[in-house]
């Protein structure tokens, strides 16, 4: 890719100058010195915790010193850090979203995976993908709604009991918490969301 488009395409993924201020090629057979600039592939939720770079975001070329400002250049700087803000499919990545590591114990936790027994119903089967409610049952009580439309990411019929399935979640510390007491003092049943037609 000649050297203007390289620059107009790293610069309009950054959203930081228009296509004018792109500077001009370089006199044919001089040597261009770029450093890489890491952009987001795709949206990018807040307090992520990135154990992998590689799949959030991409190395862009910029020539030195038409980088913005504060960007995050290698893989390395950020791997396992926590970004504090969003990032846009394209945005760059600068320092200034990566959560200091100083008082981070009130961030929030990254979700984590989830298994759970649920009590098997022959009447609604479920699947992995089906966006189910969490609903906590026990005798003499009302059913309780606990987790709404969350996404089943497995389902494991392999347990030694006929009565029940493994199912498995990505739900919040404070979430798996709750299921865990909630499996402690009754049973958990799984409610599917209609499929749109």
């Amino acid at each position: 890719m000649p050297y203007a488009a390289a620059s107009a395409f790293a610069l309009s993924l950054a959203g930081t100058a228009p296509a004018s201020s792109v500077p001009d090629a370089p006199i044919s057979g001089a040597t261009v010195e770029t450093v890489d600039v890491l952009v987001a592939r795709q949206y990018v939720e807040p307090w992520t915790s990135v154990q992998q770079p590689q799949a959030l975001f991409m190395k862009v070329p910029f020539g030195k010193g038409s980088q913005p400002t504060d960007a995050v250049s290698s893989y390395e700087e950020v791997q396992g850090e926590c970004l504090k803000h969003k990032l846009s499919a394209g945005q760059v990545l600068r320092k200034s979203s990566i959560a200091p590591k100083a008082g981070r114990s009130w961030w929030p936790a990254p979700p984590k995976r989830l298994y759970v027994k649920v009590v098997r119903d022959p009447q609604q089967p479920i699947h992995a993908k089906d966006r189910v409610d969490i609903v906590f049952t026990r005798p003499n009580a009302a059913p309780q709604i606990l987790l709404k439309d969350q996404l089943l990411l497995s389902v494991d019929p392999t347990l030694n009991d006929d009565n029940y399935l493994s199912a498995s979640f990505s739900v919040k510390p404070e979430q798996a918490q709750q299921l865990d007491l909630a499996q402690s003092l009754g049973e958990l049943r799984l409610v599917v969301h209609a499929k749109d037609k």
